[in-house]
């Protein structure tokens, strides 16, 4: 697949494209990358990652996966790729 990047006069062609910045989908992308995909493209209709969690105070995520309750924000943060660099 090749896309137009906004604001670019190029094209990109990632390995794998991931629709959906939610928790979800940024946790794919880390583990691709952890196992080593060299290209993930991960496209989201927001301009902000996190999904629908982000606008979610309440707690409650995190439970399963990082054993420990929080709110949607902080489970953003968690999860942004961004903040693992």
């Amino acid at each position: 697949m090749n896309a137009t990047t906004p604001g670019t006069s190029g094209t990109i062609a990632p390995e794998v494209v991931i629709v959906g910045a939610g928790p979800t989908g940024l946790s794919a992308a880390a583990e691709l990358r952890r196992l080593g995909v060299a290209s993930v493209l991960v496209v989201d209709r927001e301009r902000e990652p996190g999904g629908v969690p982000r606008h979610c105070d309440h707690t409650g995520f995190g439970l399963q996966d990082l054993h420990r309750c929080m709110g949607g924000p902080l489970l953003r943060q968690e999860h942004d790729p961004a903040s693992h660099r």
